[in-house]
């Protein structure tokens, strides 16, 4: 066979002519993971162990880059190299395109439940006295810091600024609800909780029969059994027939509530807020209907208060649809789904999931009573190097402000 024949040979008989030809840089393989290192004993590896490993590796870029490295001190075999180099690219063509594919199918999941979404928003706004829907967020807390300085020269404060924290409760069709605190409240389902038992009981007096709440994915605050089984005591107290509890995709969950919050944004920009009463009455004036702000002043214990009827739960972080209802008097039923294309699980005839305890008659257990209000911690540390950087500022404040 003459060259141009060889050079039309199959991959892998060009793969151990190049390492018959080159020997393996040491150096260069100890870079390769672990589980594909093989023995290191001897200065160079066998020109077997090097073939198999060369196709085992996971990171195909990286095995290009290397490959690509030595070829440049052997010029000898540039047509044989080319080749490999030529099957490495195919390969990570194909890994590629199947990536696209994935994220594409990702897209579309992610399209299907904003539109679910969006559908209980509706109809929560065509019918308000049958339906409810509620969207709970956060808003970022770099943006709200206290003493606040509009454009790029203002003084450097740092880490001792005033950290402020704002959940949004906007009620589809109604209002939007904005509660403050400085961090002295734990950011758990309490502070969750709290919030959206006072922003539904500033926009009614009676619940509707069905009510929907849209969350982030958040464990710590909202995907928890706590949430779950708030909504679940208001189903068995008999507040509301059904509620339905939403996750979307994470990385995924900006939504109508993150468009206010980036209104309020866009106005601090432009404004100094050097107090709490500013920066509440900056807020104010970002939106055209105005929204119901407070300082939220107590936040209930509800955690201590469900924890002992709650039943345990696990798993639900893999889910992003839950479905609360009394299937007869005195007994809550949970459902749940991954996405709004899927069943409802478990299925009638299966073994259905218990929320609360049950009694000697089969009935759940409902927790008694209010729940306690929790004590406020403040961080005195923060509170005195806060204290200290406003004094450097002194000039930059009125003497109202800085007395504040």
């Amino acid at each position: 066979m003459d060259d141009d024949e060889e050079d039309d040979s199959n991959t892998s008989s060009c793969v151990q002519s190049y390492v018959d030809e080159i020997p393996v840089n040491r150096e260069a393989y100890q870079l390769f993971p672990d589980k594909i290192r093989g023995d290191l004993k001897s200065p160079c590896l066998c020109k077997q162990q090097y073939s198999e490993t060369l196709f085992q590796d996971e990171n195909i870029i990286y095995r290009v880059q290397h490959i690509r490295s030595d070829l440049q001190g052997h010029r000898q075999g540039e047509k044989r190299s080319t080749k490999i180099l030529e099957f490495m690219r195919n390969t990570i063509y194909k890994d590629k395109k199947k990536e696209r594919k994935h994220n594409f199918h990702g897209k579309i999941i992610c399209m299907g439940e904003r539109r679910d979404y969006y559908k209980k928003k509706d109809e929560a706004c065509m019918k308000s006295k049958e339906v409810m829907s509620i969207i709970i967020d956060r808003m970022d807390q770099s943006k709200t810091n206290i003493p606040h300085f509009k454009g790029w020269t203002r003084p450097k404060c740092g880490a001792a600024a005033l950290k402020t924290h704002i959940t949004g409760c906007l009620v589809h069709g109604s209002q939007l609800y904005l509660y403050t605190d400085l961090l002295q409240w734990p950011h758990d389902p309490k502070l969750t909780i709290t919030c959206l038992v006072n922003a539904i009981t500033s926009n009614t007096n009676v619940l509707p029969p069905k009510l929907y709440v849209q969350c982030d994915n958040c464990g710590r605050e909202n995907k928890n059994k706590y949430v779950i089984g708030f909504l679940g005591y208001l189903c068995l107290s008999g507040y509301v027939k059904e509620a339905y509890l939403s996750f979307l995709l994470k990385g995924h969950t900006h939504e109508d509530i993150d468009q206010r919050f980036s209104v309020i944004s866009h106005r601090l920009r432009w404004v100094n807020a050097m107090t709490l009463p500013q920066l509440q009455k900056e807020i104010e004036s970002s939106f055209h209907d105005k929204p119901h702000e407070e300082v939220l002043a107590c936040v209930r214990d509800v955690k201590s208060w469900l924890d002992n009827s709650l039943c345990e739960m696990s798993f639900h972080s893999f889910q992003h649809q839950f479905w609360l209802f009394c299937d007869h008097p005195n007994h809550v039923t949970l459902k749940y789904r991954k996405f709004s294309t899927d069943s409802w699980l478990p299925e009638a005839g299966q073994n259905q999931i218990e929320l609360f305890d049950l009694d000697i008659t089969g009935d759940n257990t409902i927790p008694q009573g209010i729940p306690k209000i929790c004590q406020q911690h403040y961080d005195d540390i923060r509170i005195e190097m806060v204290r200290n950087a406003v004094m450097k500022m002194k000039n930059f404040f009125n003497s109202q402000e800085y007395t504040w």
